[in-house]
C-alpha cells in the first residue's frame, strides 16, 4: 500500500493493544448461557438422549438441523424485539393483541409441550 495515501496519524497516536482475556472474563461474557444450556442434561436426561438414539440411530438427524435452525430464527426474533420495546415477548404480545389472546397462547404452548412425546423429563 502506499504510504501516501495512508490516513495521517497524530503523533502521539499509538496504537491500541490488544488485551488477553483470562478464563473469568471468558466465561463471564458467557453469562448465564451455560447454564440454561447444561440444565437439561441430568441424569436422567443423557439415559433418554441415548435410549432415543440407539433405537432411531441417524434416522431422526434431520430433525435436529430443522429444529435448530427455527430455534435460531425464533431466539433471534424475540431478542430483537425484547431490545426494540424493552419488554419481554409475553409482555408485547399482550399489548398487541390482548390478554385473552395471550393467554390462550401460553396455554396451548404449555399443553402441546407437555402432551408431545419426548418433551419434559
Amino acid at each position: 500500500m502506499d504510504a501516501s495515501l495512508a490516513t495521517p496519524q497524530p503523533a502521539h497516536y499509538q496504537r491500541p493493544r490488544h488485551q488477553r482475556r483470562g478464563i473469568r472474563q471468558y466465561f463471564r461474557v458467557l453469562g448465564p448461557g451455560i447454564v440454561s444450556g447444561a440444565a437439561d442434561n441430568d441424569p436422567s436426561g443423557v439415559v433418554t438422549y441415548t435410549q432415543v438414539g440407539a433405537t432411531t440411530g441417524f434416522g431422526l438427524l434431520w430433525l435436529m438441523a430443522i429444529s435448530t435452525i427455527v430455534l435460531f430464527v425464533i431466539e433471534e426474533m424475540s431478542a430483537r424485539l425484547a431490545i426494540c420495546h424493552k419488554r419481554g415477548f409475553a409482555y408485547v404480545l399482550r399489548q398487541r393483541f390482548g390478554f385473552r389472546f395471550a393467554a390462550t397462547s401460553a396455554l396451548a404452548i404449555l399443553t402441546i409441550g407437555n402432551l408431545l412425546p419426548g418433551s419434559g423429563s
